[in-house]
């Protein structure tokens, strides 16, 4: 809004002024129309007065207007225009302020993004890492557990099979003793079972 000059405080006052007097005039042609017949702006004999009533109406018009109620009147529009001022650059800082704050915000969100990617992939690593490490034991032990397994069961193996060349060896010579009439030894019977034992396992 337009400061209001001088000037312009001037002229309106000189409006206003001349329109109080107009009134003031016409108001005092009406009361001497009503005392008398004719047009009393007509009678020269009233000009002189009236011409004086218009000057002083004109003047305390002038007066009351310039220094009273147009300086309020312009004061009033100066604080409210100083306020709307105020206002909007309030309004400007609170707006770089929110965007500022809109800014900070998206930073600190990319940032807590970054940052749980990274502990993500951390910890998928991590627990990668660990089934690898757990699946190396597992196999160790199942390995460990397989030759011990393989181990007792060729013992078992080999005490049978122990057991059964005695058994067998005691047989063969019941049988040669029995067909033959001769008794081998029981070294080479034992030799001979065992040799025809792997012979047929090989089989």
């Amino acid at each position: 809004m337009p400061k209001i000059s001088t000037i312009n405080i001037t002229r309106f006052t000189a409006a206003l002024c001349a329109f109080f007097a107009a009134g003031t005039v016409g108001g005092r042609a009406v009361y001497a129309a009503e005392d008398g017949p004719g047009f009393p702006q007509l009678d020269t004999s009233t000009y002189a007065s009236q011409v004086f009533w218009l000057f002083v109406s004109f003047v305390t018009m002038y007066f009351i207007m310039s220094r009273i109620a147009l300086p309020r009147i312009a004061h009033v529009m100066e604080l409210r225009e100083a306020q709307k001022r105020s206002d909007l650059t309030e309004a400007e800082r609170l707006n770089a302020e929110a965007e500022e704050a809109l800014d900070e915000y998206k930073q600190l969100m990319a940032k807590v993004q970054d940052d749980t990617r990274e502990i993500l992939g951390k910890a998928g690593q991590e627990i990668s890492e660990m089934q690898a490490k757990r699946h190396a034991e597992l196999q160790a032990e199942m390995q460990e557990k397989l030759v011990k397994t393989e181990k007792s069961v060729q013992k078992a193996i080999d005490e049978a099979l122990d057991g059964l060349t005695i058994y067998a060896t005691e047989l063969t010579q019941q049988a040669s003793g029995k067909l033959g009439g001769v008794k081998p030894a029981n070294d080479e019977t034992a030799k001979a079972v065992k040799s025809l034992w792997k012979k047929t396992k090989t089989a």
